[in-house]
């Protein structure tokens, strides 16, 4: 193995190396909150072992993972205290309905220590009404709730299904239908600070939390994560940071995504979807994390998305490590391994095959594979030198994102997560990625332009060489040869006028024509050679301007042959080159003059959208539909007349200035059609 892949595998285990150092320090090291001290001494009202928390074991933000669960059924607040102790930072598979208790015992009136404890509690907890007060934050349950303290209601959480309050409390009301709905709850807790008034009774003395809850079928159910207790500005406090930094995370996901969509529609490039694919899915989990620490009626949905946007969010990073070797039997492989855990996760959301996926045994086990496969393809990826090896750091990095959601949540907060955090990661390196690439591509764009220019100048010096040969050699053919073509029409008149066979006369005069046609090609070649239509700039000019000039020079000749030239125009501006354009008019006149045999010519000139039209018409005996009439050297074997060179260079200056020459034959008129662009 070379310097340069021990190099970029440098790099990526620099990463990982730096992700690792994270995850372990927010993992065990950052500041989380600590868990209340809990206590079987209690017995339930059925004799039952149950766990309870001291008042004075609470500090002034605590976390509350052990409750008292019962299944199935709901319990009468306050009355029944009773249920099998469960951790709520586990995997618990609870039932769709059933009884979470928590019980926070007052201080013991008989404690030989309760005035010191007291004392304690009045610094933290005493409030102005002469009771010590806690806040009891309840985060999600799935996915309706009624929550009592003690004997009274405290607040519900959408509708559980068949439900009378009467049977638990002194609200008169029922509810019928299941109706979702998850919403983070802060509940007060009042406790008696004086001796003499707190009861001898322990479970008579303690605040019991009752919650009643009714999943939807065959969906996530249970409470969502660990309750916290506290002092109410720390327990709000808390949670308000923990909100804001969602918030945050959102915004900077939301505008990293419309500056990736602009880039992409800027550039007409797909070298930005892999990124903005990977940051749309970083966006809808920051986002529906965030809409899920708040009230919703659509939670199953948001949760759905959640998971469904991790999943694409690994198989986009997956697919923009595509190798480019010939050999990709083992990507291949990978990659349907990848769409059968992308369709599987996705359709088990989208039906609810399976209620959470993700909590599943297949569902972490899966996804630690994808993450595995990630980190592994980011090195492969990185061997190669063709790739750049800083586009394999951000699959790496969601290779670790997905590691990161299937740890434990130890800590409850988003600011000390590591999915979070690796989230932020994602967000940087994507963009700063991103940015290099796009950086990149100016700088080769540039130096491609830069060549470009420096190509153009060079094939433009070559053109205008090959141009000044080419009109050298028409210079000669039409200059040099016309003088042996005069001294053959010199010779002919001499020859025929000794002649005094008629049949002989004949064959010279048909030599005679022959040889004035050439002289005629020659005449064009010198006029096509003088007047390159290379060469002349076009501009915008008025058309009625032109082809009064063409009148006042051609009138005479048509005069002359018994002719007569009508010219039809209006102020009509076009852009093109004029001395091109007054040629191929001309031109046509000329050739209406000599060959149509006509008594009338019209010019008329016209717009029509954004294209000007010019048409040259004659009355005279046409041409053969099948004619060539723009091929080099074309001749009219009706006629055994050669319109030579004319027709074809005039279209040649035609389509040099985006126009063109069409030609029709209707009602026994040839119709010569020119077209230029409007100015």
């Amino acid at each position: 193995m070379n310097e340069k892949i021990l190099l970029r595998f440098g790099v990526l285990i620099l990463v990982i190396v730096l992700c690792t150092a994270m995850i372990l320090g927010l993992y065990f090291g950052a500041d989380s909150v600590n868990d209340v001290k809990v206590s079987s001494s209690l017995k339930g009202r059925d004799g039952s072992e149950i766990y309870s928390t001291s008042i004075y074991d609470v500090c002034s933000l605590s976390a509350m993972p052990y409750a008292n669960y019962t299944a199935d059924e709901f319990l009468i607040p306050k009355s029944e205290i009773s249920g099998t102790p469960v951790n709520l930072r586990e995997q618990n598979d609870f039932a769709s309905k059933g009884t979470f208790v928590f019980v926070i015992r007052n201080l013991d009136p008989f404690d030989p220590d309760f005035s010191t404890k007291a004392s304690v509690l009045n610094d933290k907890f005493l409030q102005g009404d002469g009771s010590w007060h806690l806040t009891f934050f309840i985060p999600q349950v799935w996915s309706s709730c009624n929550v009592y303290v003690n004997y009274v209601l405290e607040s519900r959480v959408g509708d559980i299904s068949d439900y009378q309050f009467s049977n638990y409390t002194d609200y008169y009301m029922s509810t019928v239908a299941h109706k979702t709905k998850t919403e983070p709850l802060f509940i007060d807790l009042t406790f008696y600070p004086k001796i003499h008034t707190i009861s001898a009774d322990p479970l008579e003395a303690a605040a019991v939390i009752t919650i009643h809850y009714e999943a939807a079928p065959n969906m996530l159910a249970g409470i969502d994560a660990v309750p916290l207790v506290g002092k109410d500005t720390a327990v709000y406090s808390a949670i308000e940071k923990d909100l804001n930094l969602s918030v945050v995370l959102c915004v900077i996901a939301a505008i990293a995504n419309a500056v990736f969509v602009f880039a992409c529609l800027l550039k007409r490039s797909l070298s930005f979807l892999p990124c903005l694919l990977t940051l749309s899915g970083v966006f809808i989990v920051l986002l529906t994390s965030y809409l899920l620490a708040n009230a919703v009626y659509y939670p199953y949905f948001l949760q759905a998305l959640r998971i469904i946007a991790l999943v694409l969010t690994y198989t986009v990073a997956f697919l923009s490590l595509k190798p480019k070797t010939k050999s990709k039997t083992v990507w291949s492989v990978i990659m349907a391994a990848f769409a059968i855990f992308a369709t599987t996760v996705c359709f088990s959301q989208i039906l609810h095959f399976v209620p959470v996926i993700s909590d599943s045994v297949w569902g972490i086990a899966s996804t630690v594979a994808a993450a595995v496969c990630l980190i592994a393809f980011s090195f492969v990826y990185a061997a190669d030198k063709r790739n750049d090896v800083c586009l394999a750091v951000n699959p790496l990095l969601v290779g670790v994102l997905a590691i990161t959601a299937c740890l434990p949540n130890k800590n409850i907060f988003a600011l000390s997560n590591p999915f979070y955090w690796t989230c932020v990661l994602i967000l940087l390196c994507t963009a700063g990625v991103s940015i290099r690439v796009f950086v990149l591509q100016e700088i080769k764009l540039t130096y491609l332009t830069n060549n470009l220019q420096a190509e153009v100048v060079n094939r433009t010096k070559d053109l205008h060489e090959v141009i000044g040969e080419r009109d050298q050699l028409l210079q000669y053919l039409s200059h040099d040869m016309k003088k042996p073509v005069s001294s053959i029409e010199r010779f002919l008149g001499i020859l025929r006028e000794r002649e005094n066979d008629e049949e002989q006369k004949k064959t010279i005069d048909i030599i005679f024509q022959k040889t004035q046609e050439l002289g005629r090609a020659f005449a064009e070649l010198s006029t096509y050679s003088k007047n390159n239509f290379t060469v002349e700039m076009s501009s915008a000019f008025q058309i009625n301007e032109l082809l009064a000039e063409i009148y006042n020079d051609l009138e005479p000749d048509c005069s002359a042959n018994g002719i007569i030239l009508t010219v039809n125009s209006s102020n009509i501006s076009v852009y093109g080159k004029t001395t091109r354009l007054t040629s191929v008019i001309k031109n046509l006149i000329f050739n209406a003059i000599e060959h149509a045999q006509c008594k009338n010519i019209t010019v008329n000139a016209f717009k029509k959208k954004d294209t000007c039209f010019i048409a040259v018409t004659d009355d005279g005996k046409g041409l053969s539909p099948d004619a060539e009439i723009f091929r080099p050297g074309f001749t009219d074997k009706s006629s055994s007349d050669n319109s030579g060179l004319g027709l074809y260079i005039s279209r040649n200056f035609m389509r040099s200035m985006n126009g063109d020459i069409t030609v029709s034959h209707e009602n026994g008129k040839l119709t010569f059609l020119v077209s230029l662009p409007l100015a």
